[in-house]
């Protein structure tokens, strides 16, 4: 999605552009900016035909990649949020191996790099590291660690694939990635982990939605956990636990959220955590098990305060805010 960008904008296109070939497209999916974003969409367009722009028929991220979506004619669809930016050699590598079929699969994945926009610098988030897996049963190999495996922007998807099980992004939520992904795996994919990482995700950019706590952004990230998780529960999925494992922790996370809404919302949003029993179980992970019972223990906000806490720690210590 194009939207109030123009900062970012130019840097993302210039990184895209020199790994594809001139039968690539780039679809760029416009909102209602109010910024130059726009006009810098269209002066690429003029001069790059492999550009093409659509404007949105709704709002929000979703919606804008379900427009992109149905206009695609490529055989293979990357996502890119026009904050971010990709390691162009990597990205043309990437591509070429596609291309020659070296690397044949319905959704290909990397790691990718978490770029500070306070420091300028970026780290490798590694779950994958210097390995090729392939499979779904190699799942459980790739998302060991605490971190999110559901971003939509480190795959590389087959466009037949997502067509043929009718996978779109649900609309007028957050946590889209994680419904989106969840189908995706539970669809069966022939799938590659592979290296080396060329997405930068950047961080702490002002205006980012992502920087913005609300009701509506607690309620519908939890909503779309739970969601997931009992899909995953239902699932004969050889990875299922691993996979649930994952989203129990973003769960656990999202209990943070509760003390950075404003205090007459607080206590609506602690009703949308009374099931943690039944959400948090069965699980393997200490650290889940650990807080499950520290709630049991305290409660629910005592654990919203604790959590609070430890994350705004964390991002001062790693220059988040």
């Amino acid at each position: 999605m194009v939207y109030n960008v123009e900062q970012y904008l130019e840097k993302c296109i210039n990184t895209v552009l020199p790994a594809l070939e001139k039968s690539d497209e780039i679809i760029l999916s416009l909102g209602s900016s109010t910024d130059k974003s726009t006009e810098i969409s269209q002066r690429y367009a003029v001069e790059n035909s492999n550009i093409k722009l659509i404007f949105q028929n709704g709002k929000g991220l979703s919606n804008a990649r379900n427009c992109a979506l149905q206009k695609a004619t490529g055989d293979f669809i990357l996502f890119v949020d026009s904050d971010d930016f990709v390691d162009t050699e990597a990205l043309k590598k990437l591509l070429g191996k596609i291309r020659s079929r070296e690397y044949e699969a319905d959704i290909i994945i990397t790691d990718f790099y978490r770029y500070s926009d306070f420091l300028h610098k970026s780290i490798w988030v590694k779950q994958i590291g210097n390995r090729n897996l392939s499979g779904l049963e190699a799942f459980s190999l790739a998302a060991t660690k605490r971190q999110s495996f559901w971003n939509v922007w480190r795959c590389v998807y087959r466009r037949t694939f997502l067509e043929k099980n009718q996978i779109y992004f649900k609309e007028n939520t957050y946590a889209e990635d994680i419904d989106f992904t969840i189908r995706v795996f539970l669809a069966s994919p022939q799938v590659l982990f592979t290296y080396p990482p060329y997405y930068y995700y950047r961080v702490g950019r002002e205006g980012s939605l992502m920087n913005h706590t609300g009701y509506d952004r607690v309620n519908q990230t939890v909503t779309i956990l739970k969601e997931s998780i009992e899909r995953l529960r239902n699932s004969k999925a050889i990875w299922f636990q691993v996979a649930m494992e994952r989203l129990q922790y973003e769960y656990i996370l999202n209990f943070a959220l509760l003390k950075e809404l404003p205090i007459h919302q607080q206590k609506e949003a602690v009703q949308l955590f009374t099931d943690y029993r039944y959400i948090l179980t069965p699980t393997s992970d200490p650290m889940v098990i650990a807080v499950r019972g520290f709630i049991k223990l305290m409660g629910i906000e005592a654990t919203a305060q604790l959590l609070a806490f430890a994350k705004r720690f964390k991002r001062k210590y790693e220059h988040r805010s």
